[in-house]
């Protein structure tokens, strides 16, 4: 199962792909949103996830 990653932190987004792969996973990752819609349609992941939000981010506009 292939798996898509897409995030903008640099220092985060290896680690988050090296336990996933640990657990058996195909992953792919993305810094940045059109490269990620890019790999989604090129790649065709099972599932993907999006940037992680953080506490500091509101939820709200």
């Amino acid at each position: 199962m292939r798996i898509l990653l897409i995030d903008d932190d640099t220092a985060l987004l290896p680690r988050l792909a090296q336990i996933i792969e640990a657990e058996g996973y195909a992953v792919d990752t993305a810094a940045e949103g059109m490269t990620g819609i890019r790999l989604a349609i090129e790649r065709r992941p099972a599932c993907f996830i999006p940037k992680s939000r953080r506490r500091t981010e509101s939820i709200r506009p």
